[in-house]
């Protein structure tokens, strides 16, 4: 079973980190351009300096999506594309 430890550092509120079966420790930062996520692993115990990936998300980038995809940008369609029904829903 997976663990999950959230530590919310009041030091530094623009952030939480996220440990994951204490081998990464998952930095979550809020940017002024978005959204980083940056992965840390531990060897025998010890957390990286660094990252070992980092992951970053423009929001800008978000914001010309949904505006080219209008309504239908929360289901990932083109703007011409139309949204099918589930079966059985």
């Amino acid at each position: 079973m997976t663990a999950f430890n959230i530590d919310l550092n009041t030091e530094q509120p623009d952030r939480i980190f996220v440990e994951v079966d204490r081998r990464f420790d998952v930095a979550i930062e809020r940017t002024e351009t978005g959204l980083a996520l940056r992965v840390y692993p531990r060897t025998d115990g010890e957390l990286w300096c660094e990252p070992f990936t980092t992951f970053e998300v423009d929001e800008a980038e978000i914001i010309a999506i949904e505006k080219e995809l209008g309504p239908n940008a929360v289901y990932g369609l083109a703007a011409g594309d139309k949204l099918e029904p589930t079966e059985g829903a």
